[in-house]
């Protein structure tokens, strides 16, 4: 597999135990964690976190991706992809607060879609979005993915119920889009 991903900007790699400070500084930002489905990450969660995208990565067949995205070797963001089923894989990412509004989460989003349908012969991309996250949603559909549909209060996170946005790419839509 082509991995590491290597963007313009980017290069988006498998963890490393060495990547915990720079990781947890990142998910344990409450700012960071708002539009996700759990965190912020304490100490532990950070080593569970690195310890199981280790495994993950080691696993023969590989299923499961989680990376962390790094500028300069630097890690400041997660990328992963869930396999959800049959060629059906979760795509997921978020970013240390200081890269907000840079398009490294557009570059991230776009390595692991196109990874997804060019190597993991996946059919169907999807991924879940809080609804009051725009910008994430905005990213999602520059690269085709639709709407599919809000699951009203059905995540527990801090005390109350959160909805979530689910939003689809299938692999024929992702060949037939206009390449840049």
């Amino acid at each position: 597999m082509p991995l590491p991903l290597v963007t313009e900007r980017l290069l988006i790699r498998d963890f490393r135990p060495s990547d915990f400070a720079a990781v947890h500084a990142f998910q344990s930002d409450p700012e960071v964690a708002r539009y996700t489905s759990r965190g912020p990450y304490t100490s532990e969660d950070t080593l569970a976190l690195i310890g199981s995208a280790i495994e993950a990565a080691e696993a023969d067949p590989r299923d499961t991706y989680q990376l962390v995205a790094t500028r300069h070797d630097q890690p400041f963001g997660r990328a992963l992809l869930l396999p959800n089923g049959h060629r059906i894989y979760e795509i997921g990412y978020s970013l240390a607060r200081e890269a907000w509004g840079q398009g490294y989460g557009s570059e991230i989003a776009r390595a692991l879609t196109a990874f997804a349908f060019d190597h993991l012969e996946a059919h169907r991309l999807f991924g879940r979005v809080d609804p009051a996250n725009l910008p994430s949603i905005k990213i999602l559909e520059r690269l085709g993915y639709r709407r599919e549909g809000v699951l009203r209060k059905d995540l527990w996170k801090e005390n109350q119920w959160w909805d979530t946005g689910y939003y689809g790419l299938l692999e024929n839509e992702w060949e037939a889009r206009e390449k840049p």
